[in-house]
């Protein structure tokens, strides 16, 4: 059971902020990889799998970087060729997960004002950060990393594995992609009507995405009439060279086909042209002759015009038929903003929002309720004014704002953060902890007790930290929990999670020892 909480939290947490802290880690130096070690099972006193009651005398077997059972000791079989771990007087935990993180960060990406919600945080992480390779030794075996900007977007944000070689990316090609920010708390120096203004734009941005879902829906189709087209340009075109054969056999024909009308109209070779003859015979008896011998002349050219009528009569029907050559259809602009955005509305991606006040909570959940969000998550320290209002919408609430580099540990944002955790619970509401910094990252064990000092329930708070947080970033069949199947992710402590005086003894990453304490207190990885 966990130690009660008679003593003020907020003394308890500027002691425990000194350099030696009882939960963490000595402050590890870079160091190498650490090397692979052949583990197979563990057997601890207690082991916690979160999702189910506390298992005594528990044993734990690991293949492969998986959990492969957890269990009583008299229910799981060790294999006989085993490499057993014991800590016979410790406790087995999940690995933790930090919900808001900004491990790896590099100062321009965490930073970044000019992001919108397509640009991605993983692609500009720095994996050489000192203090965040440290985050393994304080048994932060997974982070959600995101754009921290005081700006209306801040992208997308990404779920990692701290190691001591920087960070491997959380199993599935989507994890790279966990989220889009938005902060609707705008810059805490701008006027209400800008933040209001800022709000609107947000909502307006989302009313664009069906018609730019529509575009792209219809391009394919006319891709597809395009090419139906085109081939039909040229079915007709080549029939036509059919038709007329080799090059130059409609002239040849053309020409055939006048000398038939020749033979067939004209006088005898020796006979003069119809011109010469009308000539000579201008007047008088010959007129008459000559108008005789002209008729057949005036049959031959009226001849030659019709066939030379017929054939342009032809060729024009063969070109009023003929079918106009299609023009290939363009494609429509890529929006990464909008791509990332329709995620959103698909139920891909969380939109996971800043709230810091009440007029923000309701309009985050408006804009859910009219754009149809299925995945909305708020974050912040917002006011406990609105609880009901977030019970009632079913989205998960992610605490952050206990340890800002500006903020003093007695401050007010600490406070609501500790009070607001309790009220959530009590309303039905999933409550995870995100620390929001790297410092505050080392300390989530600290965080969570601090929160259960204030009304959280113990349970929870732990939850807070292991399993909710993996539910809400949506990795949660992977980690986040004591079971069969998921990533070997464990923490072992020398007792309760939450007691003031518990100290790490080791921290597992998917089966590999990262981190174990020797007897005389150093560490060895």
């Amino acid at each position: 059971m966990l130690r009660p909480f008679s003593f003020d939290p907020r003394c308890a947490l500027v002691a425990v902020l000194a350099p030696v802290v009882g939960l963490a880690a000595q402050e590890a130096p870079e160091a190498d990889p650490p090397a692979e070690r052949a583990l197979s099972a563990i057997r601890v006193a207690v082991a916690h799998p979160i999702a189910g009651p506390p298992i005594r005398d528990a044993v734990l077997l690991i293949e492969e970087g998986r959990l492969t059972a957890v269990g009583p000791a008299d229910e799981v079989t060790i294999p006989a060729d085993a490499t057993v771990l014991e800590f016979p007087d410790s406790h087995a935990y999940p690995g933790l997960v930090d919900a808001l993180s900004v491990a790896f960060g590099d100062p321009t990406v965490l930073n970044d004002k000019q992001a919108d919600a397509g640009t991605p945080v993983f692609e500009g992480l720095d994996p050489t950060d000192r203090a965040s390779r440290a985050l393994i030794d304080y048994g932060i075996t997974t982070a959600y990393v995101s754009n921290r900007a005081d700006s209306t977007w801040r992208g997308l944000g990404a779920v990692l594995h701290p190691r001591h070689d920087g960070f491997a990316q959380a199993e599935g090609e989507e994890t790279i992609a966990a989220g889009v920010q938005v902060n609707m708390a705008g810059a805490t120096d701008k006027h209400p009507l800008e933040r209001d203004k800022a709000r609107r734009a947000i909502g307006e941005l989302f009313a664009t995405l069906e018609a730019y879902r529509k575009a792209q829906e219809r391009h394919p189709r006319k891709v597809e009439k395009y090419e139906a087209e085109f081939s039909k340009y040229l079915d007709y075109h080549r029939d036509q060279k059919s038709k007329k054969g080799p090059k130059g056999d409609a002239d040849k024909g053309e020409a055939k086909t006048g000398d038939k009308i020749k033979d067939a109209d004209t006088d005898p070779p020796a006979a003069k042209p119809p011109q010469e003859e009308g000539g000579e015979n201008g007047g008088g008896e010959g007129n008459g002759k000559a108008k005789t011998k002209a008729a057949p002349a005036k049959k031959r050219q009226t001849g030659r015009d019709d066939g030379a009528a017929k054939a342009d009569g032809a060729k024009k029907k063969d070109a009023d038929k003929a079918p106009k050559r299609p023009n290939f259809p363009k494609p429509p602009t890529p929006d990464p903003a909008k791509e990332a955005l329709m995620r959103v509305v698909d139920g891909e991606l969380p939109l996971r929002v800043e709230v810091q006040r009440a007029e923000e909570i309701q309009a985050a959940l408006e804009l859910a309720r009219e754009h149809s969000v299925p995945r909305l998550v708020l974050e912040g320290t917002a006011a406990a004014a609105d609880v009901e209002a977030i019970a009632a919408a079913g989205v998960p609430f992610v605490l952050t704002g206990f340890l800002e580099p500006q903020q003093p540990p007695r401050s007010a944002a600490f406070e609501r953060a500790g009070r607001l955790a309790g009220q959530l619970e009590g309303a039905g509401v999933t409550v995870a902890i995100g620390s929001g910094s790297v410092r505050g990252s080392r300390h989530l064990p600290l965080l969570a007790a601090y929160a259960a000092g204030k009304g959280l329930s113990a349970d929870a708070a732990v939850r807070a930290i292991t399993l909710s947080d993996a539910e809400v970033l949506g990795v949660d069949d992977q980690v986040g929990s004591l079971q069969a199947g998921k990533r070997a992710d464990v923490l072992i402590v020398s007792g309760p999670l939450l007691a003031s005086d518990t100290r790490i003894l080791a921290v597992l990453s998917a089966g590999d020892i990262a981190f174990r304490a020797t007897a005389a207190g150093t560490e060895d990885r």
